[in-house]
């Protein structure tokens, strides 16, 4: 099993599933959201939950044992942009990079999950970094990284999928690493490119065809290609504008239809070499594969194309680690003298007086206002208290006792933050909690009320059950609670999907 991978791709309306052994594929699975082509109906795949579900399910149905993967993510999620630094020391690259994000990501970058990689180019007769910077919304990536999560799966990386693409492209040595290369993602209701020049890549941005149906797709493939050709030209002209010195050698269009004239539509608007693929003839299979799958394919790869530059989405940035002294690399030797010596530790005693002498002095002064601030508040007391009667002295001993009380009160709050940190351990697969009630004003109560989800309604009842064990096994809630109870288990229905309501006391 080791040698086994596994790769993910997330479409708007399918889930693709690939495992490979030995970069051969040995299974692949276009799982569509809903069985059906009415595109109103289509499950969002935000819905973390359904797409967790349908991902659980589809493993389980397919028998998939593989645990590590990676995923890729549609093109219309991912935001790139790309800008030049200086060509600064490691530990200073992130801070210069999140300085120059901020001024051309049109998105706060602490609501985004990023990665990059540099490049380095020749700018006005100076070397330069220039910085690829991919991000995706953290609240979009936490949902396919929460459907992975939950379907027990370890997450090695998350990439764009047209970089997968790319990745097979370079597998199967249909391109150079040296070249600069356009990739094409057609359906028929909308598409994707990404121009990716000597690895790296420069531009990511999708489009759709919304004037033409699917109907007129089949009677006039014409029209769809100069749709093609005008979006084409104009990803071009802004990849121009940031790169002026380089042009695209290549374009590589991925369609499951085989219509040549989209090809030939672009080679003579363009002038430029093109090709048409089908996902199977790029893998020499003879069934039929989806683009998706392919997609899939590449993410299953991962690291076995070394020359690719990695971009992880998932990845938390690691910090920069010091710099190892190189082999056979020798400190310098500093001269040393008996001069030096004397002299230096001359200074140090006298320094090392000198700074007693201050703190004595400074603790003197210090005792000496302590003495002086009570002798005054002694007198300014015994002042007020030979003008008070026996009534006022009364009510002041009755406020402060008022005071006391509250802060006890307040203080047995501090008793449920144990509580509160083991609960989330707590927590079994399935188990979703919703609601949380503490009351202390007679006695301790702390009441939990939830929801579970899983495939098999008698699992929901197991993992509500199990949930209860734990709180009443666990040590920071014996310590506080006597009892521990469920109040309530039903069954109900969400969204169409049966679920398990339940709330258990703690007393």
């Amino acid at each position: 099993m080791g040698s086994r991978k596994l790769g993910i791709n997330f479409d708007s309306e399918a889930l693709n599933i690939v495992e490979t052994e030995k970069q051969r594929i040995i299974c692949h699975y276009n799982i569509p959201y809903l069985e059906t082509q009415d595109k109103a109906e289509v499950v969002e795949v935000t819905d973390q939950i359904r797409l967790a579900a349908i991902l659980q399910r589809s493993l389980r149905e397919k028998a998939i044992k593989t645990e590590e993967v990676i995923a890729a993510i549609p093109a219309n999620e991912v935001l790139l942009r790309s800008f030049l630094i200086p060509l600064l020391p490691q530990k200073e690259v992130k801070i210069a990079i999140d300085f120059e994000a901020r001024k051309h990501i049109p998105i706060k970058l602490d609501l985004l999950s990023f990665d990059y990689t540099l490049q380095k180019v020749k700018e006005k007769k100076a070397t330069k970094f220039k910085t690829h910077f991919v991000g995706v919304k953290k609240e979009i990536l936490d949902r396919y990284a929460y459907a992975l999560e939950q379907s027990s799966l370890k997450i090695v990386s998350i990439e764009a999928s047209l970089l997968s693409l790319f990745r097979v492209l370079v597998f199967k040595k249909l391109v150079k690493m040296n070249s600069s290369i356009a990739i094409v993602d057609v359906s028929k209701n909308e598409g994707s490119i990404c121009i990716v020049e000597k690895g790296f890549p420069q531009l990511i941005r999708d489009f759709k065809f919304t004037a033409i149906s699917r109907d007129t797709y089949a009677r006039e493939p014409e029209s769809i290609s100069s749709l093609l050709n005008k979006e084409i030209r104009l990803s071009f002209d802004y990849y121009r504008r940031q790169s002026p010195k380089e042009e695209v050698d290549h374009i590589f269009i991925f369609s499951e239809e085989k219509d040549e004239s989209i090809k030939e539509n672009l080679i003579k608007e363009l002038n430029i070499q093109a090709s048409l693929l089908r996902p199977n003839e790029v893998l020499g299979l003879r069934e039929e594969i989806k683009i998706g799958e392919l997609k899939a394919y590449g993410a299953s790869l991962g690291s076995l194309v070394a020359s690719v530059k990695p971009i992880d989405l998932y990845k938390k940035r690691k910090t920069v680690e010091p710099k190892e002294k190189k082999e056979g690399e020798e400190m310098p030797e500093i001269p040393i003298s008996l001069k030096s010596v004397v002299r230096t530790s001359v200074i140090a005693v006298v320094f090392i007086l000198l700074f007693y002498l201050f703190v004595d002095y400074s603790q003197v002064m210090g005792l000496k206002n302590q003495i002086d601030s009570l002798s005054q508040k002694r007198l300014s007391l015994k002042h007020k208290l030979s003008s008070l009667d026996l009534s006022e002295l009364q009510n002041i001993k009755t406020n402060y006792e008022e005071q006391i009380n509250s802060f006890k009160e307040a203080k047995k709050v501090t008793y449920v933050t144990p509580l509160l940190n083991a609960l989330p351990a707590l927590v079994p697969r399935g188990i979703w909690l919703g609601r949380a009630d503490l009351r202390l004003n007679q006695g301790f109560i702390f009441k939990i009320e939830g929801r579970a989800y899983l495939e098999d309604e008698n699992e929901q009842i197991n993992a509500v059950n199990k949930f209860l064990a734990n709180i009443k096994e666990n040590p920071e809630f014996k310590k506080i609670s006597n009892t521990v109870g469920l109040d309530y288990i039903r069954q109900s229905t969400v969204d169409k999907f049966a679920v398990t309501e339940f709330s258990i006391t703690c007393k």
